[in-house]
């Protein structure tokens, strides 16, 4: 918690806001979903959402929809709330859901960052949930996982852009992450903090990888 405590003063001294970044698990829709709530409520506290940047969003492109389903069906932004409340304490954030695991969407992701008055680069904390592979056979999971670790360590973004397209990428965020890549020009430096792979599920042998990265 001491170091927790001196990274998250570090970080709100260089971080003015906070985007936090998943992809919905059914019924893909070419949208950006974006909350209409106030706030979120979790075991630490509450989190603000950042409406200001959300009312910019929605007036730069029609990619973008209000629409609070996915923030109460999805799993995949409870444990980074977490997270960010642990660095920060009571932070204010922007979540978004892509509707579809594709480079269109990400492309029109970026054009939404781009649009923005009130995204700077340099003082915005980008977090993407994500596994690292598709829920399948044992075998089929680590390839993915491990494709996609390549991916990110070779630093080329429109290798990841080719993989989504080809279908090659299980990462349920993909998109998300060739989003936010590209909108950082290309330049980011993946670090990779730790990789796993879930229990192997009888009678198939299914398993999905997981993993952590930090990028600068």
């Amino acid at each position: 918690s001491q170091i927790a405590a001196v990274e998250g003063q570090e970080l709100s001294r260089r971080y003015r806001r906070l985007v936090l970044l998943s992809s919905v698990h059914r019924d893909p829709q070419a949208r950006i979903y974006l909350p209409s709530y106030s706030f979120f409520k979790t075991l630490f506290g509450t989190i603000e959402i950042d409406h200001e940047l959300r009312d910019s969003l929605l007036q730069a492109d029609s990619a973008c929809r209000i629409d609070d389903t996915p923030f109460e069906e999805e799993h995949s932004l409870e444990l980074p709330m977490l997270f960010l409340q642990k660095i920060f304490g009571q932070p204010t954030v922007l979540p978004l859901f892509l509707g579809q695991n594709s480079r269109a969407l990400s492309k029109e992701l970026v054009k939404v960052f781009q649009s923005s008055p009130l995204l700077n680069k340099e003082e915005t904390l980008f977090v993407v949930s994500s596994n690292l592979s598709d829920f399948t056979d044992q075998v089929n999971a680590a390839a993915q996982a491990e494709s996609l670790c390549r991916i990110l360590a070779k630093k080329k973004p429109e290798d990841l852009a080719s993989a989504i397209g080809e279908g090659k990428i299980g990462a349920c965020a993909a998109g998300a992450i060739l989003g936010v890549w590209n909108f950082l020009d290309g330049s980011l430096q993946f670090i990779e903090l730790s990789r796993h792979g879930s229990e192997v599920l009888p009678p198939e042998h299914r398993q999905v990888w997981y993993g952590s990265f930090s990028g600068g």
